[in-house]
C-alpha cells in the first residue's frame, strides 16, 4: 500500500515527538463488495471521497468537450466504444486539432492518476496536454497507442498550483490527419479510498 505524502509531512510524521496527530484510515473491500472502514479514533470520521474530476469522462453525454483548433469532428459516437454506450470521436484535419475537457479543481503537491482509453484507425500516437490548477501547462507530449485496438493511457501527475483551471487535452500533435475514439477518461486524486 502506497501512502502519498509531501516531503514536509514525511519529516513531521517520522519525528519521535510532534505537536500534531496522525490518523490512519483503512478501507477493506471484500470480493463480494462488502466494505469495512476502520479508524482507531473516538470521534466520528468523515471519509474522503475520490470522484472523477473530469466531467463526462465516460462520454455518455454530448457535452463538456470543447474543440481545440478546428477538428472536422468532435462528437459522441457508437462506432467504437470502450465502456457504456458512447465514446468521443475526434477527427483531426490539421496539426493540433483536438478536444479539451471542462476545467476542474486541483491542489498543489497532490498526485493525480489519469486514465483514458484511446482507439485510432490510422495513428500510433495521440498528443496529451495537462493544465495545472492555474491554467499553465503542467505536462504535454505524445503517447504511444496501437492502431485498431483500445489502448489504455495511465499516468500520474503531481500538480504544482492549486486552482480551478486544470484540464486535459487530447489532440493530433504534429499529425495533419487522424481519427480517434476516446472513452472512460478519469482524473482522480491518488491514494484516497484506494490501496495503490
Amino acid at each position: 500500500m502506497t501512502l502519498s505524502l509531501s516531503s514536509a509531512a514525511i519529516l513531521e510524521k517520522n519525528k519521535l515527538e510532534a505537536s500534531g496527530s496522525w490518523l490512519v484510515l483503512m478501507k477493506i473491500v471484500f470480493p463480494d463488495s462488502t466494505t469495512i472502514k476502520v479508524a482507531r479514533n473516538t470521534e466520528d470520521i468523515v471519509w474522503p471521497t475520490n470522484t472523477n474530476l473530469v466531467t463526462n469522462g465516460d462520454m455518455e453525454l454530448d457535452a463538456n468537450w470543447t474543440n481545440v483548433s478546428t477538428p472536422s469532428t468532435n462528437e459522441r459516437s457508437t462506432t467504437q466504444v470502450h465502456g457504456g454506450t458512447y465514446s468521443r470521436k475526434l477527427v483531426a484535419n490539421s496539426a493540433g486539432d483536438g478536444i479539451v475537457s471542462d476545467a476542474f479543481s486541483v491542489t498543489a503537491d497532490i498526485a493525480y492518476r489519469h486514465n483514458a482509453w484511446v482507439y485510432s484507425t490510422d495513428s500510433n500516437t495521440i498528443h496529451v496536454k495537462v493544465l495545472d490548477g492555474d491554467g499553465t501547462t503542467l505536462e504535454e507530449g505524445d503517447k504511444n497507442i496501437t492502431k485498431n485496438v483500445w489502448t489504455k493511457l495511465n499516468d500520474i501527475y503531481t500538480m504544482t498550483a492549486t486552482g480551478s483551471s486544470a484540464s486535459i487535452t487530447y489532440d493530433s500533435g504534429d499529425l495533419t490527419s487522424a481519427t480517434y475514439y476516446i472513452d472512460d477518461v478519469i482524473m482522480k486524486r491518488r491514494g484516497i479510498n484506494t490501496l495503490v
